[in-house]
């Protein structure tokens, strides 16, 4: 349990840095920053005792992958019924008030 919190916490971290470093040395890398973000937080997750174990190039290869995957997937449907909806809401009560005031 202890590995998960240190693991978000480190990609908390290490994103934006990673970002602002691949935007400063290699803007076209920008879009692997999710990638190495979430690396770098799976092995930082590592160093805490009796936390997750990752063995083997393999395992190095697809945990990356497969985080990033569920993570992005889940940022893109929190976008498209939360804050989609609330940006639609937002708007119709922009529309209603300008309507009123006329």
């Amino acid at each position: 349990m202890a590995a998960i919190g240190v693991f978000t916490l480190a990609h908390m971290i290490l994103g934006p840095f990673v970002l602002s470093v691949a935007l400063h040395y290699a803007a076209p890398l920008a879009g692997g920053v999710g990638l190495v973000a979430t690396l770098l937080a799976l092995w930082v997750a590592t160093l805490v005792p009796d936390g997750i174990e990752i063995s083997g190039v393999g395992s190095w290869i697809l945990a990356p992958i497969i985080v990033w995957v569920i993570t992005a997937l889940g940022g893109w449907i929190f976008m498209a019924l939360v804050i989609d909806k609330w940006i639609k809401r937002r708007n119709a009560e922009k529309l209603v008030r300008s309507v009123q005031k006329a």
